[in-house]
């Protein structure tokens, strides 16, 4: 049932400049415009704050290395094409309600989405963010999530010790919540020795590969490599198993099981998100799990995988640079455009200037009810998070052409007589806001702006403007 308020409000309408991230073809992204709409009924807008890159399985998306058999299995949740491209692909998205469903608006919330600075899903994909858990924390949630169900495939008991072999997003978060067992050993085993400082930060023991203890109850492995899934199997104790979390992509994967293997009687198990561990599976949905995921990240020992940040501007790059490992990351996190703070944004400003002849009515104005003249110096501002395919926001030939026709239209005219004006007083501030609306209809001719603020000088210390979205 939805209630009358999940409509969009009256006169509502997103803003024109929403993006989203694709993967073109292997090893090349791009960012393409996306037709806004409003929500319907039992759907919610959501502005993105902040997007992680789940580097392993995105690098796989990335580089087009998703074995074909495999690819209808890997389609995220809001995935738009098709493997291995072009395509949409990601799931950590954090936002805000901007829209919809009233009891959800204005509230942060964490969705399996793609990289897009905004989207319309139903109000049932999206769970809101508690309180207490900082929203760029937040993005850890489908991460969590997946180190969540993995224990519940574990199933580990008090005082167990295990090993976590790979230390990337994955496997810190599972020996992160391993290390709330009382009394169980946890040791985190990375071939990368700076893995010591994120173990010590997430309460758990590291250890270099040739130095890791042996004799293990449970082993979780989680590196991706054939050689950390073999380590695994080498570290277990007698009736021990691996739970394995990698994914390999089209990579093969050998493994020696001449070994202790048989006599040992070891076991491999995959555990995989898609689908809640099978021992919870009759009491928990997967809304149940995200939730009770992101509940867990109100432990502020996660903040320690959040390792690196860029607009969302830069994506294209920095998502080769991810997949390549030129960049270093254990979850890098992507901030969006601010529309109330103006954050992360290219500006460009033009000047020109008009002389108009006006009165006004009201006490209030004194000798300006009369007849007189005046000169305004005018700022136009344009913004936008992104840059055209030219490296720039816009033309500023163009927008100093354009700034000069819109105010070609009302320098030396007397307002009282447009008809435009009938009726009001134009005062500057609704001066600027005319120019500002007249600059917006003819935005779209220069490129990928967002947002514009266009400021009239009345002398050198005196200034009125308006600012809006476009």
């Amino acid at each position: 049932m939805t209630s009358p308020t999940d409509a969009a409000p009256a006169g509502f309408t997103p803003t024109r400049s929403a993006r989203a991230f694709w993967v073109g073809g292997p090893g090349h992204g791009e960012l393409r415009p996306v037709e806004p709409r409003p929500p319907g009924a039992g759907e919610v807008l959501v502005r993105t704050l902040h997007s992680g890159v789940s580097r392993g399985t995105e690098a796989l998306v990335f580089l087009g290395r998703v074995p074909a058999d495999q690819r209808a299995v890997m389609r995220a949740p809001h995935q738009e094409g098709d493997l291995p491209g072009p395509v949409k692909y990601g799931y950590l998205s954090v936002g805000r309600v901007e829209a919809g469903r009233s009891d959800l608006v204005g509230r942060t919330v964490f969705c399996l989405y793609p990289h897009q600075t905004e989207y319309v899903v139903p109000a049932t994909a999206v769970v809101p963010v508690p309180d207490g858990v900082p929203a760029r924390r937040a993005v850890l949630a489908g991460t969590v999530e997946t180190a969540l169900n993995a224990l519940w495939d574990l199933a580990p008991l008090v005082g167990d010790r295990i090993a976590v072999v790979g230390g990337g997003m994955v496997g810190c978060c599972v020996a992160r919540l391993l290390a709330r067992i009382p009394a169980t050993e946890v040791t985190l085993v990375d071939v990368d020795p700076a893995r010591a400082r994120v173990a010590a930060a997430l309460g758990v023991g590291f250890a270099v590969p040739d130095e890791a203890p042996a004799a293990r109850d449970a082993v979780v492995h989680c590196s991706a490599a054939a050689a950390g899934l073999q380590l695994s199997l080498d570290l277990l104790a007698p009736e021990g198993t691996v739970l394995d979390l990698s994914w390999y992509g089209d990579r093969p994967v050998q493994l020696s099981l001449g070994g202790a293997f048989h006599s040992g009687r070891l076991g491999i198990r995959a555990s995989q998100v898609g689908a809640v561990a099978a021992a919870r599976r009759a009491t928990r949905t997967h809304s149940d799990r995200l939730a009770l995921a992101l509940e867990l990240l109100r432990d502020p020992a996660f903040d320690v995988l959040l390792t690196g940040e860029s607009d969302f501007a830069d994506l294209p790059d920095v998502m080769a640079r991810l997949a390549d490992g030129r960049l270093e990351a254990l979850c890098h996190t992507i901030r969006y455009p601010d529309p109330e703070g103006g954050r992360a944004v290219y500006t460009v400003t033009v000047r020109d200037h008009m002389m108009i002849a006006h009165s006004f009515t009201g006490e209030v104005f004194g000798p300006a009810q009369r007849l007189h003249g005046a000169t305004y110096v005018v700022d136009a501002a344009f913004s936008g998070p992104e840059l055209g395919p030219d490296g720039i926001l816009l033309d500023i030939g163009r927008a100093a052409d354009l700034l000069r026709e819109v105010l070609g239209a009302l320098t030396y005219r007397n307002l009282d007589d447009e008809a435009d004006f009938a009726g009001v007083n134009t005062s500057t501030e609704l001066l600027a806001r005319t120019v500002a609306d007249r600059l917006a209809e003819r935005t779209p001719e220069l490129g990928p702006v967002t947002g514009l603020v266009v400021t009239l000088h009345e002398s050198h210390i005196a200034s009125a403007g308006y600012a809006r979205s476009v």
